[in-house]
């Protein structure tokens, strides 16, 4: 047997016991799901809180799931071309930034309430981008793309399905009192959203970097919903997000199809 190296390259390797870590985590998301749980008085801070755990259980249960299938490549970064591959990602950077509020706190018609909690919430954005990443742009593309893998346009297949997946799962937001057409709307962006993060998996073969991203779009997106008031996808928010949308758009479809 090949002995394996050390660090993380031997963690990524193997993992002595990963079904008693998935039935923990499993057990533990279940937990904070189904139980009315208050850390403190502060409702804002256990949604938070609440959140942010849940998350973080359930992208350990993802990776023990990883191991447990064999399917544990897509942890790895890919050796080589960062600084190329962050390049390439400027335009999907550009999408990320257009998503913040800029204007809106610049002008008073939203503002931040609970900036002290503002660190809770950054917890909360990772948690969750990590949580869906390694799902999504990390399992679920993989098993597609050994699907699609030397078949004609196999990239733009495994993005648009796996990104098609990744949206209609969002309409499980109607049973938790989600309007049916901000629930529609999600889908809609939740589709393009994920769509680039799959393609800069594909490109850099980094889900961290994609992580990133994520969490840095969830931030910009939420943060008047969590922890202000107003409205804040103003005129000036839309002309930013259509401008990078379209740059962004263009950048990738013309990746896939260039890549046959």
């Amino acid at each position: 047997m090949k002995k394996e190296d050390n660090g993380i390259k031997s963690l990524f390797a193997s993992f002595p016991f990963p079904v008693p870590v998935l039935l923990v985590a499993v057990t533990v998301v279940l937990v904070l799901e189904i139980g009315n749980f208050a850390f403190t008085a502060d409702e804002t801070f256990n949604i938070l809180s609440k959140g942010t755990l849940t998350r973080l259980f359930a992208a350990l249960a993802v990776v023990m799931f990883a191991f447990i299938a064999q399917c544990r490549d897509f942890l790895k970064p890919r050796k080589g071309g960062t600084i190329r591959n962050l390049i390439w990602c400027a335009p999907c950077l550009l999408v990320v930034l257009a998503n913040f509020p800029y204007y809106a706190i610049i002008t008073g018609v939203a503002k931040i309430e609970r900036a002290d909690l503002i660190w809770l919430f950054v917890f909360e954005c990772v948690a969750t981008a990590l949580f869906e990443e390694l799902t999504f742009r990390g399992m679920i593309l993989e098993i597609i793309k050994n699907y699609t893998e030397g078949k004609n346009y196999g990239k733009l297949i495994a993005v648009a399905v796996s990104s098609a997946i990744f949206a209609v799962i969002h309409l499980f937001n109607l049973f938790s009192g989600a309007g049916v057409g901000a629930t529609l709307m999600q889908v809609g962006y939740t589709f393009l959203i994920g769509a680039m993060l799959a393609a800069v998996m594909i490109k850099t073969g980094n889900i961290w970097l994609c992580v990133i991203l994520h969490a840095a779009f969830n931030f910009g997106g939420l943060l008047i919903p969590e922890l202000g008031s107003g409205i804040f996808q103003d005129a000036c928010f839309w002309i930013l997000t259509a401008i990078a949308g379209t740059v962004c758009l263009g950048h990738i479809a013309g990746y896939l199809l260039k890549n046959k």
